[in-house]
């Protein structure tokens, strides 16, 4: 009997991987769509499978976006008090507190009267997802 293995299919010109499957070998090129491929990969990485892609024939870890902040609280009180986030892995879209601005170079800044905790999230292929948050009071 022949056993199951766990395969990423994933599109042949990013490296994203779109879906995992656990199914015998032969069986996998009659589930690829056009722009596809595959690789076998180990079991224990089907969890976390949101934190690969694919890279010259590797599964490998998304890198890690870093980015530096001037400052972490704004002080409302105070007329024109901002921050500025450099370090964009810019195209980019940041989507602050549900509200998405698209940034072409790097330096973002930001200003805000609205008291709260306002959270940024990028996400930008092929990096993991970043989510951050940042205050006003």
């Amino acid at each position: 009997m022949t056993a199951l293995q766990t395969f990423a299919v994933f599109n042949t010109s990013t490296g994203r991987i779109n879906r995992v499957l656990r199914t015998l070998a032969y069986v996998v090129p009659q589930q690829l769509q056009s722009g596809e491929g595959y690789i076998e990969i180990p079991e224990a990485i089907r969890p976390t499978i949101n934190d690969y892609y694919v890279q010259s024939g590797a599964v490998v870890y998304k890198p890690v976006i870093t980015l530096n902040y001037t400052k972490k609280t704004l002080i409302s009180a105070v007329p024109n008090d901002s921050l500025t986030i450099t370090n964009l892995p810019v195209p980019v879209t940041v989507k602050i507190h549900d509200t998405e601005y698209n940034v072409t170079q790097d330096g973002l800044e930001i200003a805000s009267s609205v008291k709260g905790t306002y959270k940024i999230v990028i996400d930008k292929f092929p990096f993991k997802r970043y989510q951050d948050e940042y205050n006003v009071i």
